[in-house]
């Protein structure tokens, strides 16, 4: 052992809840896993209880040195290290369990899960346990772990998966053991629709290609027995090329198989079946109909389970389909409510009026002013129970909100005698005073084009006459 767990010396990260324990200490635990368990496999000689609760033997020296009792404030420090050591990370972000995952050490996994490790954790370049044990090919590492809960569809930053990771092959069954966790990709499609049918509902079809396993060859390609394993890249899919890129330095670069092209197998052209070519799948038009419920909004997902792609050795993808709305003439959608911008004259805002809406579902509806009240540009009114259905309870719909705009009468629609009668019936002007220090001005219409016009013009004299201010060139 090289010492005590020591909380004082400098290096390493520290989690939230370390209590002392510095992250660069998960290599020596993973160390002590390897040191006390050994080689040894689950069932061996001892038990595997047992040599699991061996391992705490070396930790509870540690704590001992350090001067830790075993009173009661003893034990609460001696948990409250326990659960450190599982929760810490080293400089890369992995756990204790992800290096004992790593190094193929099932009962140290097991003994880290009972202390509360997740054992779906990510460490460096987002990997879990069950990739590093995977990539490393450790089987029994591999079985624990998916006993454990592990998650097969655990991507890591690279998108691939433990599986994928399986290079050595030796863990195929175990990971088929496990068939529920594997599905295809899956196949996402966008559907229009209008608002018209988010709020009354509907029923549309929609024609779909995928792939499906060949009848013939029943997915295995060609005749039986005649998939061999790639002699190019050894069945791993990827070939590893080694590139000088300068003196005493070298690439290594990652490539899929250009013979199996990343199958891994490859079939002899004889062999291979007629009907799907070596594909193990062909394409198929399937029609499925996409039930559109009232109330439903834009971008809302339909989920078809197990109609997507199908795979050899992998349950079917999805179906996802999702819903895009298309922008309406009148109406626009906010939550559960409806918006409808309505232009009244001047006089329908300062003396009443009577409007009509049709809705949606092809219903009309009267709306009425009251008698003196006068309706204000912008103004904001709504009709309640008038708006959308609400999604699974389309009794309820939320409310109809109506934005008024008052529309003016054109220039010169009225002629100068009958002006004075028009302001006597409105409130009065507000006056002005006028000094003889105030300048007089005249109001012009504005023209926006014209006024783009006068800064590209500006701009293009400051090119011709070059900078007016800036930084200076020094001369010699």
């Amino acid at each position: 052992m090289r010492g005590a767990l020591d909380p004082t010396r400098q290096g390493g990260r520290r989690s939230p809840r370390s209590d002392g324990v510095r992250l660069r200490d998960v290599p020596r635990l993973s160390w002590l896993c390897t040191a006390t368990l050994g080689p040894q496999r689950p069932g061996g000689r001892g038990g595997g209880a047992g040599r699991r609760r061996a391992l705490g033997s070396p930790v509870e020296q540690l704590l001992t040195r350090e001067g830790v009792g075993h009173d009661e404030a003893g034990k609460a420090k001696r948990l409250l290290r326990r659960v450190a050591l599982v929760e810490c990370e080293d400089s890369h972000g992995n756990t204790p369990l992800s290096e004992a995952a790593a190094g193929g050490q099932p009962l140290a996994i097991q003994l880290l899960a009972e202390l509360g490790a997740s054992p779906n954790s990510k460490g460096a370049f987002g990997r879990s346990p069950l990739y590093r044990a995977a990539f490393g090919g450790h089987l029994e590492a591999v079985e624990v772990l998916l006993k454990l809960g592990a998650d097969p569809r655990v991507y890591a930053e690279d998108g691939s998966t433990p599986a994928q990771k399986n290079i050595h092959g030796s863990m195929t069954n175990c990971f088929l053991f496990f068939p529920f966790f594997w599905e295809g990709k899956n196949v996402v499609h966008q559907l229009s629709v209008t608002l018209e049918d988010l709020y009354n509902g509907v029923t549309k079809k929609l024609a779909l290609q995928k792939n499906v396993i060949c009848e013939k060859c029943e997915g295995i390609g060609g005749k039986k027995g005649s998939v061999e394993k790639c002699p190019l890249c050894k069945g791993r899919g990827m070939q590893i090329h080694i590139q000088q890129i300068g003196p005493g330095m070298v690439q290594q670069i990652q490539t899929v198989c250009i013979e199996c092209k990343g199958q891994g197998e490859r079939i002899n052209p004889k062999d291979r079946c007629e009907t799907c070519s070596g594909a193990k799948v062909t394409r198929e038009k399937k029609i499925i109909e996409v039930h559109v419920e009232k109330g439903m909004k834009d971008g809302q997902k339909i989920l078809f389970h197990g109609e997507g792609d199908q795979e050899p050795e992998l349950e079917p993808g999805d179906v996802i389909i999702v819903l895009d709305q298309k922008d309406h003439s009148v109406f626009q959608r906010r939550g559960h409510d409806l918006i409808m911008k309505m232009k009244i004259q001047l006089s329908e805002a300062l003396c009443g009026f009577k409007k009509t809406i049709k809705t949606l579902d092809d219903r009309v509806l009267i709306i009425t002013s009251k008698s003196g009240e006068v309706m204000k540009h912008g103004d904001l009114k709504c009709v309640r129970n008038e708006g959308m259905p609400i999604y699974k309870a389309p009794l309820e719909r939320g409310a109809l909100i109506l934005q008024f705009l008052v529309v003016f009468p054109d220039k010169q629609w009225l002629s100068l005698e009958k002006l004075p009668q028009l302001e006597a019936l409105l409130p009065p002007r507000q006056k002005v005073r006028v000094t003889e220090d105030m300048d007089q001005v005249e109001l012009k219409e504005f023209n926006p084009s014209e006024q783009n016009w006068r800064q590209h013009r500006e701009a293009y004299e400051e090119d011709d006459d070059g900078p007016r201010a800036g930084v200076q060139c020094q001369t010699a």
